[in-house]
């Protein structure tokens, strides 16, 4: 993700408009960049097991800046099972 950052700057080209995209469950305008797509339902299937939905992104930007922390709370801290990647 921050190597993505970097060609952002470099191209000028506007950061907060990345997205990470889930295997499976790609949105359409993702689908229409690649001319010969194949959909992969038995893919999608182990995505929504966890939750995703067809066309779900998250922005890099976002998901970045929760992985770049360094600061926690007691409770965040304490928390079973241990934090992940999500909104606190």
């Amino acid at each position: 993700m921050e190597t993505i950052k970097s060609y952002a700057e470099e191209l000028k080209r506007d950061f907060s408009e990345v997205f990470i995209v889930f295997a499976g469950l790609e949105p359409k305008p993702f689908k229409n960049l690649f001319p010969f797509w194949e959909d992969r339902p038995e893919v999608a299937k182990i995505n929504q097991a966890t939750g995703k939905a067809d066309g779900d992104t998250l922005k890099v930007e976002t998901e970045l800046a929760k992985l770049s922390r360094k600061e926690y709370s007691l409770d965040e801290l304490k928390q079973k099972p241990p934090l992940r990647s999500r909104s606190i």
